[in-house]
């Protein structure tokens, strides 16, 4: 479906950029989805959510470790 395909583009895209990112910029990505820029051994994973909202700003849950994106 053309929603699938949206999804699966998100997802290729939002990983490119996080490969492009400085190990500056990966720790700042990580402090706002998880409000620390380094991980620890508690954390073990984070969401990322592709929310069908067209332009929704990200949002981080720091508490639960995931950010959601909108479409664009």
């Amino acid at each position: 479906s053309a929603e699938k395909e949206m999804r699966v583009k998100q997802r290729e895209m939002f990983w490119s950029v996080l490969e492009g990112f400085s190990q500056d910029e990966l720790a700042r990505y990580m402090r706002f989805v998880t409000g620390s820029s380094r991980i620890n051994k508690t954390m073990t994973t984070h969401s990322v959510n592709f929310e069908a909202t067209p332009n929704l700003i990200p949002v981080a849950h720091t508490c639960s470790n995931g950010i959601d994106i909108g479409t664009y």
